[in-house]
């Protein structure tokens, strides 16, 4: 059978102070609290894609690398296609009778 708080070291408490004990219970009210908010928090860090990306990039090196290099490919390739549509709006801009140059 285990051992009784005297014996196991630990000091007994007295519980008569009501006044201490009030204290006690609402700071035992607010660390369990405080507790379920940092709970709360965690849980939420763990279920954003930042701390994904932190996980996969503790147990991969070089990922960040490689993602960045590929939305820098991704940026590239949407550059191209928005230079295309703004020379095809500066013709369409033109041919409608449109004669004032486009800055």
């Amino acid at each position: 059978m285990g051992r009784r708080w005297p014996e196991a070291g630990w000091a007994t408490l007295d519980f008569s102070d009501k006044e201490e004990l009030t204290q006690l219970k609402r700071l035992h009210e607010t660390l369990q609290k405080e507790i379920a908010a940092v709970t709360e928090s965690l849980k939420e860090l763990r279920e954003s894609p930042d701390y994904e990306l932190c996980q996969l990039a503790e147990q991969k090196s070089g990922v960040l690398d490689e993602l960045a290099a590929e939305r820098a490919k991704q940026l590239e390739i949407e550059n191209a296609e928005l230079e295309k549509q703004a020379e095809r709006l500066a013709k369409e801009i033109k041919r409608l009778g449109g004669t004032e140059k486009i800055v």
